[in-house]
């Protein structure tokens, strides 16, 4: 059985003109459990837009993504990301952004804030819990 499976998925993008924009057009593949895969091509070629229809972050056009055994219809606690770019809440604190996903995730309060403080330790950051960049979400 396939951990990840892509069948006959196309995605149109609609343009600031209001043009269709084909960014991938029926593309199929699987993967099996443990096995490795990478995704290369030129720039603008629909890597990143493959890699958003996997995660959950975009939906096809057209076809079908399924991780293990599932559809892909919304992000997920059980698909990572690692972006090319810092992808913290800039007006969060470091210890609001490190419990974000374990909060979506569904952990307890207790729990979550053990495993914080688990990490904020590990990676040397014990003082700055309560840091933000200043920034809030208005801009």
């Amino acid at each position: 059985m396939s951990n990840v499976f892509v069948q006959n998925v196309s995605k149109v993008f609609v343009s600031t003109r209001g043009e269709p924009v084909q960014a991938l057009c029926h593309v199929s593949f699987d993967v099996k459990q443990n096995e490795f895969f990478s995704i290369v091509g030129h720039s603008g070629c629909g890597k990143t837009t493959l890699l958003n229809l996997i995660a959950g972050f975009d939906r096809p056009s057209e076809g079908r993504v399924v991780v293990g055994g599932r559809d892909v219809l919304n992000p997920s606690w059980e698909r990572g990301v690692v972006f090319q770019e810092h992808a913290l809440f800039p007006w969060y604190t470091v210890q609001q952004n490190i419990s974000f996903g374990l909060e979506m995730k569904g952990l307890a309060r207790q729990e979550r804030e053990q495993l914080v403080r688990y990490y904020i330790d590990l990676v040397g950051l014990t003082g700055f819990e309560h840091k933000t960049r200043g920034n809030s979400p208005a801009g």
